[in-house]
């Protein structure tokens, strides 16, 4: 890395039992970070040459999915270049990497096909994720209701595009399809939506630039239908939103709301992987957070805070707009 005297170290620690845990791990730059949790409140040493200031963030209700594939098939024509989602794809696991979280599993549509398939007949399928860059859906899981029916038996996905559903791809081509087949008709961003400028919760503790709602979801809208979402990036005077989350069936839907046939600006993925490495969803609320600075060598932080189980403690060195971080989970 060019400039190690501005990166971003940050630390993911899941916390999956009541009680106490520990976990040490080792950063980038010589940089250790060691997590004490119990009944007495959480306590970080954080080791390392270089002076840095630090935030932390203890989520409650997130959900980690922990096998994640990327649909990737050059036999079909897609909206998005395969060059475009191979290099998203390519800055997305090293995002994920430095966040100790898995790479993406590239998956063809047949092999998307198979694993959909099994997880539903084997019970897992809310362990899995599967993440859209190329703005159409492979008509092998819509023809048959695949994809409905495993993203409610707990599936997850990711998606930026077109409103998902409005194409898919297959053999003989890109078709259109229905571009209410996930959401109800006006709830999608149709190309036309003014930029976000509205804080949400959760846009000032991820990322307060993302105000391209090109094809963003309108969680106003969603809501008043009865369907949970939340606001994840910036939201604009009509509810649209830059990046969001709804529920739908037992599992959930990710939307960027950015417009794919430009560039993939990377505050975006940096955004998508925070959320891919926290489980930040419908649910999840930050319980308590802090921050700091980090002086030369070593530093002890104490949080006054003894996790639940199931929350995830988030701790970040370094300023949150530079491409850099690493996680933990255990």
């Amino acid at each position: 890395m060019k400039n190690p005297e501005i990166a971003i170290l940050a630390v993911l620690v899941a916390v999956l039992v009541a009680g106490w845990a520990v976990i040490q791990v080792d950063i980038y730059g010589g940089t250790s970070v060691k997590v004490t949790a119990g009944d007495d409140g959480t306590d970080v040493r954080i080791d390392g040459l270089l002076p840095s200031d630090y935030h932390y963030s203890i989520y409650s209700g997130a959900d980690v999915s922990s096998e994640l594939y990327y649909w990737y098939d050059e036999s079909v024509e897609c909206r998005s270049t395969h060059q475009m989602q191979s290099d998203f794809f390519d800055s997305m696991d090293a995002l994920l990497k430095v966040r100790n979280h898995e790479a993406g599993k590239r998956a063809d549509t047949q092999a998307l096909v198979e694993m959909m398939e099994r997880t539903i007949a084997d019970g897992t399928v809310s362990k899995a994720a599967v993440y859209f860059c190329g703005d159409v859906l492979p008509k092998a899981i819509m023809e048959d209701g695949l994809l409905d029916q495993w993203i409610r038996a707990g599936g997850t996905v990711h998606w930026t595009g077109n409103a998902m559903g409005a194409y898919v791809t297959s053999e003989a081509g890109i078709e259109n399809w229905n571009p209410a087949a996930f959401f109800p008709e006006g709830t999608v961003a149709d190309g036309s939506a003014d930029l976000a400028h509205n804080h949400t919760y959760w846009s000032q503790r991820l990322m307060p630039t993302l105000s391209q709602c090109t094809n963003g979801l309108n969680v106003t809208a969603l809501n008043e239908n009865g369907i949970r979402a939340v606001s994840l990036g910036l939201i604009n005077d009509d509810g649209f939103s830059s990046y969001a989350v709804c529920d739908y069936g037992s599992g959930r839907i990710y939307v960027l709301g950015m417009y794919t046939s430009a560039v993939f600006p990377a505050y975006y993925q940096m955004v998508s992987a925070d959320v891919i490495a926290s489980g930040i969803d419908t649910d999840t609320v930050e319980s308590f957070s802090g921050d700091g600075k980090k002086g030369y060598w070593g530093t002890d932080v104490s949080i006054d805070y003894s996790p639940s189980a199931g929350d995830v403690l988030y701790l970040r060195l370094g300023s949150p707009f530079v491409n850099w971080a690493t996680t933990h989970a255990f």
